[in-house]
């Protein structure tokens, strides 16, 4: 699919072909500091790897189903539903910020407009 975005310094955001896909791994649970971006990573917890069978596998032939796949039409992007599963499953590895944790004790979600008042991010570190 396109992915929505702005190159640096250009002046407006613009659909582009999505190219790429990163694999990382991590020690520890506490990695996603951007509860709005979320989305852009599949974490999962590792407990063991049977090494021996891993190289086994031939990437040439995960190549070729992968390319197979693709030119089948194979949906390989989340729909609406699974993102919202998949933050519900990603919030064990949410690392809750300081400044998350400043907000969140400091301010008070308003029940209605009238008790809204709207603020720069600097007017809420001087408030």
């Amino acid at each position: 699919p396109m992915v929505k975005y702005r190159m640096p310094y250009d002046k407006h955001v613009e659909e582009h072909p999505h190219m790429a896909s990163f694999v990382a791994s991590v020690n520890g649970n506490d990695f996603l500091t951007d509860p709005t971006g979320s989305r852009r990573f599949l974490p999962f917890e590792v407990l063991s790897i049977d090494i021996n069978r891993a190289r086994a596998v031939s990437m040439d032939a995960v190549y070729a189903e992968a390319k197979s796949l693709l030119q089948s039409g194979y949906r390989y992007w989340f729909n609406d539903e699974e993102i919202a599963e998949l933050y519900r499953e990603s919030e064990a590895f949410q690392v809750q910020t300081a400044e998350m944790e400043l907000l969140l004790r400091c301010f008070e979600l308003p029940t209605t407009d009238s008790d809204c008042s709207y603020l720069t991010t600097t007017e809420i570190l001087t408030y």
